[in-house]
């Protein structure tokens, strides 16, 4: 299920020096918000994992599979009522992506991802 263009839409495209950053804006009326958790949403932890999937194959030009995840860190919980607006800076490397996912000027998650 691809989440671009109904969970999140592609504001900004940008990058320099292998880093790629992409503005995103959250369908705060999506259904996922609606169950997770009612009255107070929150960006799921696997939603999260599949934007940045998304965006890196948009970044590499190619469907790209989840092999397995390095590291997850989870710091501040997303509300896309109080900042529909994320920043996600992307390094790529081979089949490797490291990538933080930043909510309010600060960095809700870190990842580390392999394809």
């Amino acid at each position: 299920m691809k989440l671009l263009n109904d969970l999140f839409y592609i504001k900004e495209r940008g990058g320099e020096n292998g880093r790629t950053a992409f503005t995103i804006t959250l369908n705060s009326g999506h259904m996922i918000f609606k169950e997770h958790f009612p009255g107070h949403p929150l960006m799921p932890g696997v939603a999260s994992v599949r934007i940045v999937t998304e965006l890196a194959c948009i970044c590499s030009a190619r469907e790209l599979m989840l092999k397995g995840i390095k590291s997850a860190k989870f710091i501040t919980p997303i509300n896309p009522e109080e900042n529909p607006e994320l920043l996600v800076l992307m390094n790529m490397e081979g089949d490797s992506v490291k990538a933080e996912v930043c909510c309010g000027g600060k960095t809700a998650v870190r990842l580390s991802l392999e394809y």
